[in-house]
């Protein structure tokens, strides 16, 4: 929610001051992240092991290979997929706004800070009690499947009113998918497993950062600015329905 004011802040401002700023903005709130983590959050790990740092700790290979683990290879994939296909909505969403809906950055920073807003309330006070009513699949296919019917409906109604009623749904289900797959991966991992687990569908979740930014801009470039969302729209629903092929485990009970 702060991200999205911060930046359009520092773009009023002078560029070296603006950058420094944000700059700043990001050091100070690493640290306090960093503060946090060493302070505030309690050990979970009942034993702990000796740790020797290694090139191969920053290999791929390990990631790669994890896809072959039928507990966790088909998760892995989506996390990528839903990832990808997100990526490519957001570097798009933006010359789109500017472009063809012919808003300012101003606009822009409102826009992604509502859909933050909104994005935070229904995670917190919503995603629980769908969880407590449904099984996690049937509600992480769902999401994936508004989210991909909503993509389509950006260029399908290119106004600013429409686009407004869609980014308050949109920041509705968004927040939805990544806590059900940590869930899911939280469920099918040992309380041992479960950091390098979650550490790698982390890996997976940047590769699609990486790689969405750049398909976006040759969406974006070699078809239009309207194009990448029919493109990404079906990508969510096939998403979506590859989803519902995954088996969730029941919760773990307490002892």
């Amino acid at each position: 929610m702060a991200g999205p004011p911060l930046s359009y802040l520092a773009q009023t401002m002078p560029p070296l001051p603006g950058m420094t700023s944000l700059g700043m903005s990001f050091s100070v709130g690493a640290a306090i992240a960093t503060l946090l983590c060493l302070f505030v959050l309690p050990e979970t790990g009942q034993k702990t092991e000796g740790f020797r740092l290694r090139w191969q700790n920053f290999g791929l290979a390990k990631v790669f290979s994890s896809l072959k683990r039928p507990q966790f290879g088909r998760v892995f994939a989506l996390t990528f997929f839903s990832g990808f296909s997100f990526t490519i909505f957001t570097f798009a969403f933006q010359p789109f706004f500017l472009n063809v809906l012919g808003q300012d950055a101003k606009a822009l920073a409102i826009v992604f800070a509502v859909i933050g807003v909104v994005g935070f309330v229904t995670q917190v006070f919503a995603l629980d009690l769908l969880k407590q009513r449904f099984n996690l699949i049937h509600v992480l296919a769902g999401s994936l499947a508004i989210r991909g019917l909503l993509f389509l409906a950006i260029p399908t109604f290119p106004s600013v009113a429409a686009f407004g009623l869609i980014a308050l749904l949109f920041g509705a289900v968004n927040s939805f998918p990544m806590p059900i797959i940590d869930s899911i991966l939280s469920l099918r991992s040992s309380d041992r497993e479960q950091g390098e687990i979650l550490g790698i569908n982390s890996s997976y979740l940047s590769l699609s950062n990486a790689v969405g930014p750049a398909t976006a801009g040759l969406l974006v470039s070699g078809l239009g600015y309207k194009a990448p969302f029919w493109i990404t729209g079906i990508l969510t629903l096939l998403t979506a329905w590859f989803a519902l092929t995954i088996h969730c485990p029941q919760p773990k009970q307490a002892e």
